[in-house]
């Protein structure tokens, strides 16, 4: 009798376990199920359940077919301080990112990287792999460069100036034209409701020194500092006005 009773505890635990199982796992079989139909896509924008490809190489002749309906535009993707070359892929239509993938020109994202020689045609026969004139390498994006095209889409993506609108801390803005950000911070005022802010033009003063009695500090116009984070090509730009035109030294870089 006792082990007729372990045999049914046992069988029970397990069953329940395994009701448990399906119950908990149930909405993600679901989707993985969807995703296999592709129910879950747009279905203007897929091919079954994959994307319509960007092109395609006849392995036995090499020729090539280029799908018509994308547009494959080549940049630099600034996740992080690699800088790593990407091709976006971009439908026409909808003018929407499809999807981000590796750039076969760039070192940071090819193994090996093409001659900036090399004709566009050839760079898509080295991603098929295909023989002809020996063109073989792979081009890759990471998750943080592919999650770009998550950020374009995203409905928080910020596609105005923001101005804060209530106390500090409130998460309160609203949008504003980028006119209107440039005067306020050129011309400053009374922009928050709090009392005057000095805007760069007020601040912009050569030959007035921020403290009589330390003159080391420097004119008025030190008191206006630049930081930024990383160098994705404008830094040279960017110093160029703050340095040479505005006057002030103060310009520091992302670090420590």
């Amino acid at each position: 009798m006792e082990d007729k009773r372990r045999s049914f505890l046992r069988k029970a635990a397990i069953g329940g376990g395994l009701t448990a199982f399906a119950a908990g796992s149930a909405t993600t079989a679901e989707r993985m199920l969807d995703h296999v139909l592709g129910k879950d896509q747009p279905k203007q924008r897929f091919n079954g359940n994959s994307l319509a490809p960007e092109f395609s190489v006849d392995p036995a002749t090499g020729a090539l077919s280029v799908n018509t309906a994308q547009q494959v535009s080549y940049t630099m993707c600034m996740g992080c301080t690699t800088f790593c070359g990407v091709r976006v892929r971009i439908d026409k239509k909808s003018g929407k990112v499809l999807r981000v993938a590796g750039n076969p020109y760039s070192p940071l994202s090819a193994d090996p990287a093409l001659p900036y020689q090399t004709s566009i045609r050839d760079s898509f026969l080295s991603l098929t792999r295909h023989e002809e004139k020996g063109l073989a390498g792979r081009s890759t994006a990471c998750a943080r460069g592919n999650g770009a095209l998550e950020q374009m889409e995203s409905p928080f993506r910020i596609l105005a100036p923001m101005k804060r609108v209530g106390p500090r801390g409130s998460g309160r803005w609203q949008p504003i034209d980028f006119d209107q950000l440039v005067k306020e911070v050129v011309e400053g005022g009374d922009l928050f409701g709090e009392g005057e802010v000095q805007g760069l033009r007020a601040l912009r003063d050569l030959t007035t020194p921020i403290d009589p009695q330390q003159p080391e500090f420097g004119p008025k116009v030190n008191q206006v500092g630049l930081m930024s984070s990383t160098n994705e090509g404008r830094l040279a730009f960017v110093n160029r006005f703050i340095k040479q035109s505005y006057g002030s030294i103060n310009s520091v870089g992302h670090g420590s």
